[in-house]
C-alpha cells in the first residue's frame, strides 16, 4: 500500500501504474469539507466498494491511498461480508424480504434500471445492478421460488445470459460502529509513505475542518496507523538505508529526434515504444537502438541504466481505465416519463394536461384510456390505441403553453400557422440541397499511404463514432456532388480529430482548406491543436484573426492566394472580400448558427463548389437527425472518449471556506477554477470578495455586456493560463476546450435549469484528473416549489454519475434551435419540440395527416394493461407505446419476447393485444375493410386495386389450410371473405392473421 498526501498525487501515481498491472487499486476519499453536501457523485464510494470487494479475493494487489481515505474509519470486514445477499436458482424466499434487504444495504427503489446501485420490482421479477457486476440482473420468481437469474443491457432492457448464482454487495460503508482501518484490511501487506513529513503537514491543515464538521472521531490519526516496518521514501528519516529506490527522470525532447536518438545511443539505453513510424524511422536511418515493444509512460534512469520512452520525445496525456467502476458510459438516453400533471399535446385536440391511466368497460372488455383535461374542466379520455398520436409537451425551460377547450378552432389555427412555417423551413433546406446535388466537383482520391500513416499517428484510441464519422466525411470527398455534412458531438467528444483527417485528405489533393471559428479564442486554439497534430508532414498552417497588424493579414493574404498556405484558420475575417484562395478543397465552419444574417449569407456562396463540413458541439438527438432526412447528412460522435474520468458532484449549501479550499485544492496541482455567477449587477462586488477571499489567486471575470473582444481577451487569457479563477455568467461558449480547467462552483445552482447545469458541468473533466462541480444553494433562501424541483432533479441528476439520465429533450430544444434557426423558437413553444419535429419529419417525406376515419369496423379487444406485470404508470405507458409501434411480424415477436423478458411472463389478454395491432397494420397496408365484425362472424372486403395483384385461387387454396370456416363472395368487382366463428379453436384473430400474411405474401410475388 502506497501512502500518500493528496488525492491528486495518488491519482497521478494510479494512472501511471495503471498502464502496467491491472491489480492496481485507488482507495480515493472525498475531502471533509463536502461531506455535508445533500448529494453527491458515487465514483469515489464506487472506487473504495470495488477494492473492498476484491481485498480478500487472494491476489496480489497494489493499493493506492491518500490522506483522506487511509485514516477513515471503515466498517469491520465481516459485518461488510455479512451484509452481502446471496441468490441462487432455486432458493426459496419472500420478494419482500428481497427488497428490505437491498434497501437496508443502500439501493435505491426505481422505476427502471440504468445505473449502479438501483433496483426494481415489476410482477415476478426483481432488476438490480449490483456494485460488484459490470451488468444489471433480473431475478424472476415463480410464487416465492428463483426460477430464473439473467444478466441484462440497460440500455436494452433485455437479457444478456443466464447465470445460477449471484452474489449482491453492499452499497453502504456505515453500519454504525466503523473502527477499522484500509491498513486492518491488509493480509502481510507491506505500507509506503511518499514523504511522511507531507503527509503529517497535511493532517494538521485538515484538523480545522474536522473540527468545524464534527468529524474527529470518524478518522484515526496517522501516527497511531504507523507502524516499524513500514517504509519511508523521499524523506531522511528513511527507516531502511538498504532500500535504494532513488531513480532520476529523463526530460523531454520537444519533438527533437536526432537528439533523441543521440542520447540513446551515448547512454546505451533501451527505448520501450509501440509506435511504428518511429520504428520505421530507426530501421530506415540504420539506427542502432535497443528497442523494447511496450509502453513506458516516462523514461527514468536507475543505477546508471537508461530507459527511455517514446514520450520523452513527444509529450503524452495519460489516460485511465476505469470501465471497473464506471460501468454505465452510455450515451445520453431519452426517457419520455410522463407524469400526472405534465402538459402533454394530442396531435388532434391540442395541448392539456395528463392525469393517468383510467380503466374503462366496452363491450365486457376491460381497455385503458389516457386522460387528459382541457380549459373548462373539458376531458378527453384516449384510447391508448393513439398513444403514438400523444408528446409529452417540451419546450425551453419556464415557457408554460395555452390550454384550449377540447377540440377548439384555435388549436387548428395554431397547427396551420406552424405547418406553413415548416413549409417555408424545409422548402429553403431542400432548395440549397437541390442546388447543391446539381452541382460537380472534382472527387478527390481514396486514401494514399501518406493518409494511413497520418491516421496511425494518432495518440489515442478511436471511439467507433469518430472511426464512422470520418469514413462518411471521407467517402463524401471521394464523390463528385460536393459534401454537405454537419458532423455532431459534444467538447472533448473528438471531433477535431475527425476534422484534421478530412483536412489532410484534401491536403494530398492538392487542395486547401479553411477553418471558421465564431470567436478568435477558439480559432487561436485549433489553430496551436493543428501545428502539433500536422508537424511531421510539411503542412503550410496559418492563423487570420484581429490579434494580427494589417501588414501582417496582408501578406498571409498574399501567400494564401499564391497557394502557400495549406490550412488557414481564422474568424469572420476569412469570409472578407480580400481573401481569395488558390483553390479552396475544403471549408470547415465550426459552430454556423453563431455567425450574423450577413456573415451566414457569405457562407452560403462559399458553399457552392467546395466541400462543406460544418460543425456543432450541441449534441444532436436522434429525433432532430430523423426529422430532417434527405435534407442534410449527419455525422454523430456520441459516445464519450475512453477512460474519461466522470466529474464529481457535489451539491452543498453555499460556504466560502469551501469555496476557498476547493480552488486553492486546484491551485496546488496547478490547475484552474471557474466559477458560474450569473448576476451582471453584482459582478464586481463578487469579483472584489473572491480577491479578499483567495488572495493567493489571480482572478478575472466576464460577462455578457462586455465588448465582444474585451470578453475574448480575458478568456484568451484564461486558456493560456494567465489567470487561476474566471469567474462568469454563463456566457462563456462551449466550444472552448481547457483541459487544464477542472473545477467548476456554480453559485445559486436551484436558479438554473437542468439542461443548463450539464452544459456548465460538460466545461471541466476533459483531461486525465478527476475533475469537480459544486453546485451550490442558500439555505437562508425560502426556495420555490419550481427551485425545490429543480434541487431535487439536480439531486437526481448527481446521483447519475456518469450514465446520464437527463432526458434528450432539453438538448433538443437548443438543438432544434441551432439546425433550424433561433427564430424558430416561437414557434417550438406552441406547440412542443417532439411534435414540431414530427411535423416536419411528415413535411420533409410528403407525409400527409390523415384526419379522415378510416371506413372499417373496428376490432375490439382487451387493452387493460393489469397490475400483476407493474403498478408503475410511465412503465405501462412505455409498454402500450411499444405495442402500439408493431409494424410487421418480427416487430410483433421482438416486442412480445421483451415483455416475457421483463416481467416473467405475457397473459393471453396482452398477446392478443399485440397480434390485433400486426393485424390492424397489415389491413391498412394491404388497403382492405373490415365490412362486418359481430359475435358469429367477421368479414373482409378486398377491393378491386389489390385483388388485381392476387392469383385468387392460389389464395382460395391456401385459406382452407388455415380454416375451412372460411367464406369467398364475388360482388361489385370485389371479394368479400367471411370467417365463421362458431367451433373455432383459437380466437378468430388469428385465423384472420394467418389469411392476412397469405394475402400480403401472394400480393408481393
Amino acid at each position: 500500500m502506497l501512502v500518500f498526501s493528496t488525492l491528486n498525487e495518488a491519482n497521478e501515481t494510479y494512472n501511471n501504474l495503471k498502464n502496467y498491472i491491472d491489480d492496481v487499486y485507488l482507495f480515493p476519499e472525498d475531502d471533509y469539507i463536502v461531506k455535508s453536501a445533500i448529494a453527491s457523485s458515487s465514483e469515489l464510494l464506487y472506487m473504495r466498494l470495488n477494492l473492498i470487494n476484491s481485498i480478500f479475493d487472494g491476489k496480489k494487489k497494489i493499493i493506492i491511498v491518500h490522506l483522506n481515505s487511509y485514516i477513515k474509519k471503515l466498517p469491520n470486514i465481516n459485518k461488510y461480508n455479512a451484509n452481502k445477499i446471496k441468490l441462487k436458482i432455486g432458493d426459496k424466499i419472500n420478494r419482500d424480504e428481497i427488497v428490505k434487504k437491498l434497501i437496508e444495504i443502500g439501493y435505491k427503489k426505481e422505476s427502471m434500471v440504468y445505473d449502479t446501485s438501483e433496483f426494481s420490482v415489476r410482477g415476478f421479477v426483481i432488476d438490480v445492478f449490483p456494485i460488484n457486476e459490470d451488468n444489471a440482473i433480473r431475478i424472476e420468481f415463480f410464487d416465492d421460488e428463483i426460477e430464473k437469474i439473467k444478466y441484462f443491457d440497460v440500455n436494452t432492457q433485455i437479457s444478456i445470459k443466464e447465470t445460477n448464482v449471484i452474489n449482491i454487495n453492499s452499497i453502504k460503508e456505515d453500519f454504525g460502529d466503523n473502527n477499522t482501518s484500509i491498513r486492518d484490511y491488509l493480509k502481510d501487506g507491506l505500507v509506503i509513505y511518499n514523504n511522511y513529513n507531507q503527509i503529517l503537514n497535511q493532517e494538521k491543515l485538515i484538523k480545522p475542518q474536522l473540527t468545524y464538521l464534527d468529524l474527529t472521531s470518524s478518522v484515526f490519526k496517522v501516527a497511531d496507523l504507523s507502524s516499524s516496518t513500514d517504509i519511508h521514501i523521499d524523506t531522511i528519516n528513511n527507516k531502511d538505508s538498504q532500500i535504494d529506490i532513488y531513480a532520476k527522470s529523463i526530460d523531454n525532447f520537444n519533438s527533437n529526434k536526432e537528439l533523441f536518438f543521440e542520447d540513446i545511443i551515448k547512454n546505451k539505453g533501451i527505448l520501450f515504444t509501440n509506435n511504428k513510424n518511429l520504428m520505421k524511422d530507426i530501421q530506415n536511418n540504420d539506427i542502432h537502438i535497443k528497442i523494447e515493444k511496450n509502453t513506458l509512460n516516462k523514461g527514468f534512469v536507475y543505477k546508471n541504466n537508461y530507459y527511455y520512452s517514446e514520450f520523452d520525445l513527444y509529450p503524452k496525456n495519460l489516460n485511465v481505465n476505469l470501465t471497473k467502476n464506471n460501468k454505465n458510459n452510455s450515451a445520453i438516453m431519452s426517457i419520455d416519463n410522463i407524469k400526472i400533471g405534465d402538459y402533454v399535446v394530442h396531435k388532434k385536440s391540442g395541448i392539456g394536461i395528463y392525469m393517468g391511466i383510467k380503466t374503462l368497460e366496452k363491450n365486457g372488455l376491460k381497455k385503458d384510456y389516457i386522460l387528459i383535461q382541457y380549459k373548462g374542466n373539458d376531458k378527453l379520455y384516449m384510447p391508448v390505441e393513439d398513444i403514438t398520436r400523444l408528446y409529452k409537451y417540451a419546450s425551453k425551460e419556464g415557457a408554460r403553453p395555452t390550454i384550449n377547450k377540447l377540440n377548439s378552432i384555435e388549436w387548428t389555427k395554431t397547427k396551420l400557422r406552424i405547418k406553413e412555417r415548416i413549409k417555408s423551413i424545409t422548402g429553403e433546406l431542400l432548395n440549397i440541397y437541390k442546388q447543391r446535388s446539381l452541382s460537380t466537383i472534382e472527387p478527390f482520391n481514396i486514401d494514399e499511404e501518406s493518409q494511413i500513416n497520418f491516421e496511425s499517428e494518432f495518440e489515442y484510441e478511436e471511439t467507433i463514432d469518430q472511426l464512422k464519422s470520418s469514413e462518411e466525411i471521407k467517402n463524401d470527398l471521394e464523390k463528385s456532388k460536393p459534401m454537405d455534412r454537419l458532423l455532431c458531438g459534444d467538447v472533448g467528444y473528438g471531433k477535431t480529430e475527425v476534422i484534421f483527417r478530412a483536412m489532410f485528405k484534401t491536403i494530398i489533393n492538392n487542395k486547401q482548406a479553411a477553418y471558421l471559428c465564431p470567436t478568435t479564442v477558439l480559432s487561436h486554439q485549433q489553430y496551436s491543436s493543428a501545428i502539433e497534430r500536422f508537424k511531421n508532414y510539411g503542412v503550410n498552417i496559418d492563423l487570420i484573426n484581429r490579434h494580427f497588424t494589417n501588414k501582417q493579414i496582408q501578406d498571409k493574404l498574399k501567400k494564401l492566394k499564391e497557394g502557400k498556405i495549406d490550412i488557414v484558420f481564422g474568424t469572420h475575417r476569412l469570409l472578407s472580400s480580400d481573401v481569395i484562395f488558390k483553390d479552396l478543397g475544403l471549408l470547415v465552419i465550426d459552430e454556423e448558427h453563431r455567425f450574423g444574417v450577413e456573415q451566414k449569407e457569405k457562407i452560403k456562396k462559399m458553399k457552392s463548389n467546395v466541400h462543406v463540413l460544418s460543425v456543432s458541439a450541441t449534441p444532436i438527438p436522434r429525433s432532430l437527425q430523423m426529422s430532417l432526412v434527405g435534407l442534410r447528412d449527419f455525422s454523430l460522435i456520441e459516445s464519450a472518449p475512453k477512460n474519461r474520468y466522470p466529474v464529481q458532484t457535489y451539491v452543498i449549501e453555499h460556504n466560502d471556506m469551501l469555496i476557498r479550499e476547493a480552488i486553492l485544492k486546484e491551485m496546488e496541482r496547478k490547475g484552474q477554477t471557474f466559477i458560474i455567477y450569473n448576476n451582471i449587477k453584482n459582478m464586481d462586488n463578487t469579483y472584489d470578495k473572491y480577491k479578499k477571499l483567495i488572495p493567493e489567486a489571480k482572478i478575472c471575470y466576464a460577462h455578457g455586456r462586455m465588448s465582444k473582444n474585451e470578453m475574448q481577451d480575458i478568456i484568451y487569457d484564461f486558456t493560456n493560463k494567465k489567470y487561476d479563477v474566471l469567474i462568469s455568467t454563463t456566457i462563456i461558449e462551449n466550444g472552448i476546450d481547457i483541459p487544464n480547467a477542472n473545477t467548476i462552483i456554480v453559485i445559486d445552482s436551484d436558479r438554473f435549469g437542468l439542461s443548463q447545469l450539464y452544459q456548465i458541468r460538460g466545461r471541466v473533466g476533459r483531461s486525465d484528473r478527476i475533475a469537480y462541480s459544486y453546485l451550490m444553494y442558500r439555505k437562508e433562501k425560502i426556495l420555490n416549489s419550481l427551485a425545490l424541483k429543480r434541487l431535487e432533479a439536480i439531486k437526481e441528476f448527481t446521483e447519475l454519475g456518469s450514465g446520464y439520465k437527463i432526458s434528450m429533450r432539453d438538448l433538443a430544444i437548443r438543438g432544434a434551435g441551432d439546425i433550424l434557426g433561433k427564430e424558430q423558437a416561437g414557434f417550438i413553444d406552441s406547440v412542443g419540440v417532439d411534435m414540431f419535429l414530427d411535423l416536419i419529419k411528415e413535411e420533409s417525406l410528403g407525409i400527409t395527416e390523415e384526419e379522415v376515419e378510416k371506413e372499417t369496423v373496428p376490432i375490439e379487444v382487451e387493452t387493460h394493461i393489469g397490475k400483476e406485470y407493474t403498478d408503475e404508470e410511465e412503465i405501462i405507458i412505455d409498454m402500450h407505446k411499444k405495442i402500439n409501434l408493431i409494424t410487421n411480424k418480427q416487430e410483433l415477436i421482438d416486442s412480445l419476447n421483451i415483455i416475457r423478458d421483463r416481467f416473467g411472463y405475457t397473459n393471453s389478454k396482452l398477446e392478443l393485444y399485440a397480434h390485433e395491432k400486426y393485424i390492424e397494420k397489415m389491413v391498412t397496408d394491404l388497403k382492405i375493410k373490415i365490412t362486418e365484425n359481430d359475435n358469429l362472424k367477421i368479414s373482409l372486403k378486398i377491393s378491386k386495386k389489390t385483388l388485381s395483384n392476387l392469383n385468387i385461387e392460389k389464395l382460395f387454396v391456401g385459406s382452407t389450410k388455415i380454416s375451412t370456416k372460411f367464406n369467398f363472395l364475388y360482388k361489385n368487382e370485389s371479394v368479400f371473405i367471411t370467417l365463421l366463428k362458431a367451433t373455432l379453436e383459437r380466437n378468430y384473430l388469428y385465423y384472420i392473421e394467418e389469411l392476412l400474411e397469405l394475402i400480403n405474401k401472394l400480393y408481393n410475388n
